[in-house]
Formats: structure tokens, sequence, C-alpha cells
């Protein structure tokens, strides 16, 4: 603590305490208009680097003062606090909703920021980091005599904000950022900071945090820790996202957010999960790499860096948490005289120690008894709150130095019954906890059928249940089973039961697998098909050779943001970056044929041959382009194909970047989504693919290399491992099978995502 104290003293002093200029500065023309360091540089920036240091830096100042109690550095220290929330309101604050309800924008503030920009969007991660600041300034400034309101106003409207607009009810988690700027969106697949941080910050409650758990479990790669040597067990790391196509820093294996993931996991109670995590990242960077004992950054998992840099700050300080805050639970809060200890210790264990600086800590089992002997070594006594998972159903007694004392149930406890004891202030105590009764019950994961639910429970009693997604209808619950029907879309959902059996009670989650049908996107043409190839060289508006030749100048973010460069390609770590578009085969071998490009399988398409003229409709978000069209059809055809290209990047992963939607002359409508990773590839290059890390399941679109004019159709099995940049980039034919039965009216192609561009080359109905 007194190397953390001379840390945070001469970090403060950094602090500029220069004027506050009158307005932001501008985007960085060097950058091009990728960053905003200017603005960053100002009055109450700390760290005086590329990136927002300053949140991590006050979350550690926080963490700190919570173990040491010391109010003097926190009063020596409260005007750096005061000009550090001052300037993440002035750069980063977003309003959102009629009531201008705050969000923040992360503005590379946490470890995978490299490559990550959000344009003015309103984020999870810096929302969280900022709510708990917020919170805790409140709490300092009542300590130390000053006005708490502003700091627990902005506290309440960041949960608000949080919970209106990045909250998704239907899916049980919080986005990773919504957009400020076009159709304001939220994107739907978070990475594993958005998770841990929102735990780490309290800013959702233990229900959300657990349904959160449940988009860990299934979206995000977990990657098996085994080999030779390697201790048996279900051991296993993970990947920081699922985004694609790989941009350094965005999909990535790293230990010290497998670290922060694990502690998160205890935080919430899901203690296999933690262990099992923990272990896993340990075996992999300490025990598995090329330099033992290592808490390095990138480990010998990730595919483009394996293992990089060795004992890196991150997992240093994210293990060191890990270890005594998850594993070992020392929960201290000093500020409110308050030492929680709630061990996440694997059930399995009969023996552990641990000696800390500002603790020792013993547990020995002894048949069905446990024993904690505690002894605190904090500046002043501390009420100690152990915290207990409950191993059966019965305590037979609780004694404290060889003296009964009484327990009660922690409320509310999800996964497992918990109970806690109290304990006055002291410097050593010797706690000891007999157990008898029945295991206790636990429900496995459950599958709808049928839009049916029968959930039964055997030696307990259910006393309640909570829906928070909305997933049944008619539901009937007795004592012992709960049943209806399912009204939620597929995915992977959570209700709670409410379960007493014996002395406990406790919110039992139940997990619920809706399997859905995949959206078929497989490329087929039918026998002996009618070609009708639709002109649309009127509508063209630019050469496709273009796309990354012009300057993409707004809308941009007003704020101080990270942002796509102006050539519509790279990062902000990036902002030169290019990419050469040549389709000089695709004109060629239209020129060839009259206009026309025919691909192996006699798929034709109307597209003009060599020369300048230009050949694409370019869509956007981008004032350069118009943001949708529409083409009329007419008759009635048994699909519908587009030859595409454009842009697409990690930022909208996961995520429909635009739609196709044809209408019919009976008012009724089809919908063909232009996603990423699934039908929407990037024109500069394919995505990487492989089991893990870069997993994409289905089919993979025809790609037609433009510089050659050569139809690459893709088998996804052979086809891992592969993926990159394309000389003279690539464009991609899509399917969308139509309604023979009905009359087509017409076509209507919309960008959906900020910061991309959407090229139509060509149409062709097959009659």
């Amino acid at each position: 603590h007194d190397r953390a104290r001379r840390h945070i003293i001469y970090w403060a002093s950094r602090q500029s305490t220069s004027p506050i200029p009158d307005r932001l500065p501008p985007p960085d023309q060097e950058a091009n208009l990728a960053r905003c360091e200017a603005a960053l540089h100002s009055n109450g920036d700390i760290s005086n680097s590329h990136y927002d240091m300053n949140l991590v830096f006050i979350d550690m100042l926080f963490r700190h003062l919570l173990w040491t109690g010391d109010l003097d550095l926190a009063r020596q220290l409260w005007p750096v606090i005061e000009r550090h929330l001052a300037w993440e309101r002035r750069l980063f604050r977003r309003p959102f909703g009629p009531d201008g309800l705050p969000l923040y924008e992360a503005y590379a503030c946490f470890w995978a920021s490299d490559d990550i920009g959000y344009n003015g969007g309103g984020t999870t991660v810096a929302s969280s980091y900022n709510y708990w600041h917020n919170a805790m300034a409140a709490r300092l400034a009542r300590l130390l005599g000053k006005d708490p309101l502003p700091y627990k106003q902005e506290a309440d409207q960041i949960r608000q904000a949080m919970s209106r607009y990045l909250w998704l009810a239907d899916k049980g988690w919080l986005a990773e950022f919504r957009d400020l700027l076009g159709l304001q969106l939220a994107h739907e697949g978070p990475g594993l900071w958005s998770f841990y941080h929102a735990v780490d910050s309290e800013a959702i409650d233990p229900f959300e945090a657990w349904q959160m758990s449940r988009y860990v479990d299934e979206y995000i790669p977990h990657i098996p820790v085994k080999g030779p040597g390697v201790p048996t067990g279900d051991w296993y790391t993970v990947a920081t996202t699922n985004w694609m196509p790989y941009s350094w820093s965005t999909n990535n294996v790293v230990m010290a957010e497998a670290m922060h993931t694990a502690l998160a996991f205890w935080q919430i109670g899901r203690l296999d999960h933690a262990w099992r995590l923990f272990k896993g990242a340990i075996l992999d960077s300490m025990y598995m790499g090329i330099c033992p004992g290592n808490l390095g950054m990138c480990t010998g998992y990730d595919v483009y860096r394996r293992e990089a840099q060795r004992d890196f700050a991150d997992p240093v300080g994210t293990t060191a948490r890990a270890l005594i805050e998850g594993l070992f639970g020392i929960r201290p809060d000093t500020l409110a005289g308050q030492l929680t200890i709630q061990p996440g210790l694997p059930p399995q264990w009969d023996y552990a120690r641990l000696y800390h600086p500002s603790i020792r800590l013993e547990f020995r089992r002894q048949d069905k008894e446990d024993i904690y002997f505690i002894e605190p070594n904090f500046p002043r006594p501390q009420a100690l709150r152990l915290v207990l998972v409950a191993r059966s159903d019965t305590v037979v007694k609780v004694q404290v130095d060889g003296k009964d004392t009484d327990w009660r149930l922690v409320e509310p406890s999800l996964g497992t019954p918990r109970i806690e004891i109290q304990v006055p202030p002291t410097t050593r105590c010797q706690i000891a906890v007999r157990w008898d009764g029945d295991p206790l019950v636990h429900m496995p994961s459950v599958t709808a059928k049928d839009d049916h639910i029968w959930i039964p429970v055997e030696k307990a009693h259910i006393q309640d249940l909570y829906d928070p997604q909305g997933i049944l209808k008619d539901v009937v619950t007795g004592p012992d089973s709960v049943q209806g029907s399912i009204r939620a879309h597929p995915g992977h959902h959570c209700l709670f039961l409410r379960i007493q059996q014996g002395q406990m009670k406790w919110w039992e989650p139940v997990h619920m697998d809706m399997p859905g049908q995949e959206e078929d996107t497989t490329f087929f043409i039918p026998d002996d098909p009618q070609w009708e190839l639709i002109d649309i060289s009127s509508r063209f508006n630019d050469r496709l050779t273009r796309i990354f030749e012009n300057d993409y100048l707004s809308p941009r973010s007003p704020y101080c943001s990270l942002s796509t460069p102006r050539q519509g390609i790279g990062t902000w770590c990036r902002p030169t970056a290019s990419a050469q578009i040549d389709d000089s085969g695709l004109r060629i071998i239209a020129g060839r044929n009259g206009g026309i490009f025919r691909t192996p399988q006699g798929l034709p398409f109307m597209t003009p041959g060599p020369g300048d003229q230009n050949n694409v409709i370019f869509l956007s978000q981008w004032d350069n382009y118009p943001n949708d069209l529409t083409i009329s059809l007419s008759g009635r055809a048994r699909h519908l194909y587009l030859l595409m290209a454009g842009t697409t990047g990690p930022m909208q992963s996961r995520f429909d970047n635009g739609e196709v939607l044809i209408r019919y002359t009976d008012g009724t409508t089809a919908r063909l989504a232009l996603h990423n990773p699934t039908n929407w590839w990037p024109i500069d290059q394919d995505y990487f693919i492989d089991d893990f890390q870069f997993n994409r399941p289905g089919p993979i679109p025809p790609r037609v290399h433009l510089r050659t004019g050569q139809v690459y159709i893709y088998d996804p099995a052979s086809f891992k491992g592969k993926g990159g940049a394309i000389p003279g980039g690539a464009a991609t034919i899509l399917d969308m099978p139509l309604d023979q039965g009905k009359a087509l009216q017409s076509m209507t192609l919309r960008v959906l995502a900020n910061e991309i561009v959407m090229g139509l080359l060509a149409v062709t109905l097959a009659r």
C-alpha cells in the first residue's frame, strides 16, 4: 500500500491544470480525423498519452482507498478527482433520448482500445466506469465535508441511461455501445470488458449480471486448455470478443481479460466457471508458455500474436485481484469500517491459506465442519462479514472463538444459497460452521420443445418465479414444477426460481436454450432459370476503385472521439491505412461478353467493361452517398442475385450492416440482412475463420476477385485457417430466395451501420 500511495501521488502530480479551452478542438488532421488528441490533452488529463488512462487511474485510486481508508490521501487528491470527473463530462459524456440521459464514450480507456473507436457512441465500459466513480465520489464527498449531490445525481442518471439505452431486455445483456449518429442502433455483441466492468462497477443488479454472464458462456469463444502434462480438468481460456475481421486488439487471447472475467464470475457467484477460467489462464500463461511463471499479455492460444510482452502490467494487476478478491474473496471497505470475506474456493478443497499484508486467512475442512482462522491487519479494526456458500440444506451450529453465534441467509443469493456471519471489529477470530442435511438441488439447462416448457424440481419447493426477460406465458407455478408456453425469440435465456430446501432459500437460475432456425444463406441456382438482368447503370454514382480514395468527412462525432479515418479504412492507430482496389479483371471479362460478367455456374450480371465509366451505386450513412435505394421490379421470380462490394470492420461485427427488402404487390415483404460476418464481407479481405477465436458457421458466399475476375466458392471446412487481404479486393455474390407465387413490386437496399460504404454493382433475377 505504501508503494501504491507513492505511485498515486506521483501520477496525480502530472494532471493537467491548464485553462479549460473555450471550445473543443477539432479532430486531428494529421491522423486523418480519426483522433482528437488536442482535445484529450486538456485540463484534467493525467497520462498525456494516446489513451484515456484517467479512468484506470481513478479506479485504482478508489480501490486503494477501500483497502486503506486513507482519508488524508483522499483529501489531498480531492481536487484531482474533481478535475478528472469534470474532464470526463466535458469530453466523453453523450446525451441520449428526450431527457438527455448520459452515456459515456470510451476513448481508448481499456486494454483492447488500440483499433477500437465508437464515433461518439455511448458505451457500456466507459459508462460503467463513470457510474462507479461518481458513486464513489459522492461517498467520498460526504466523508470529506463536500457536496455529494452532483456526483450522486450523475451516477443515478448514468444508471438510468444504461438501463434504457444499453440493456437489451429481450436478450439479457448490455450492448457494447449505442450509436450517437445515424439510426442510433445498439451494437449487440459486447466484448469481455463490457461484461466484467459492468459487474465490477456494480452498474447492473445481480439478476442482470447473471443473465449477462450467459452471453459470455454462449457467444464469447472458449478455448480448451489441454496438452501434454496439463492436469486433467475442464480448464479453458477465452477470446476477448467474437468480432471479425481481425484487427489488432479487437479479438485476441489475453491473460488480463481472462482474469478479469474470472473475477466477474466470482463476483456474481458462478464459482465453478470462475475457477476453471482462472486455472486455465494460469496454466496457459505461467506453465505452458515459453517463459515459465510469465504473466504475459497475449498467450500461445492467440492466433495472430501468440505470446507477446512478458510480465505485462495488466495481467499482473488483474491476476492479483482475481486471486485475492475472487478466489479468497477478500473485499474490504475500510471507508465503511467493514471487511467482507466471500471465499470462492473450489468445493473439493479441504485446505487453503493466504498471507497478505492486510490479512491472514486460513481454511480447513474436517468432515462436516468448516473452520476459518482470520487475522486482519488494517489501519483500524474492521467489522467482519463472512459469506459462505452453503454445503447442504442444514446448518447445525456456528461458533466464533468457541461461542455459539447467529447466522442468516444472504438475500438475494443466486445459483446457490449463502449464509453470512457477522463479527464485531476484531484483530483475529476463528469461525466454525457445522453442516448437515441433504445435498442441495440444482437445475440443468432446459431446452424448449414445441414452444412448451416444463421444469420439474425435486427435494425442494418453488416459492416464486422471476422471469425478467418475459420468456413464459400461460405459466403455471406449483410447489414442485413450472410449466407454460414460450414467447421469447430463439437464443439463450434465463429465468429464476425461488427455491426453499431445508433451512436454505435461494434463486436458482434456469438456463433456457431455445433453438432457432438458422437463416439459409446457401448459394443456389435453380434448374433452367430464365435470367433477367436488371439495368441499374443510370443509378451508378461512382467507380468501385474510388471507395478508399474519397474523403468521408461527415457526419462525424462533434465530440472528442475516435473514429474511422477520412479515407474510409483503417483505425485511429492506423490512420493512414489503405487498400488498392483494382476491378480490371471484372471489367475485362465483362467487356469480352458485351457488358455481361458470367460466373462458372452460369449466373450472369450486367456490369460495364474496361474504361472509367461508373460501375457501382454506393450507399452509406456518410453524406457522400444516399443511405438507401429503391429499384422497381415486376413479375414473379425464384431468386434475386446481387453483386455487391463494400466495407465493414470489427466495430460493425455481429451486427446487421444493411438490409435488402423485397416488396410484393400484395403488400407483404421479405428481408435479407447484410450481416457481418455471415454474408457481408469486406472488399479488401476475406474473413479469417477457425473453430475458436474466429468461429463463423454456415456457408460462405461466393467471392469475385476483382483484379482477376475469378469466382471462388469456398467450402467452410477447408477454408478454415485461411482468409486475409485480397490483392485488388473482392466482391460478394448474394442469393435471396423469393416467393415465386407473388408478384414483385420493388427492391430496397438500405444501409444501417455507420462508417461503412455499401456498393451495388449488379442485380439479376432468376425467373
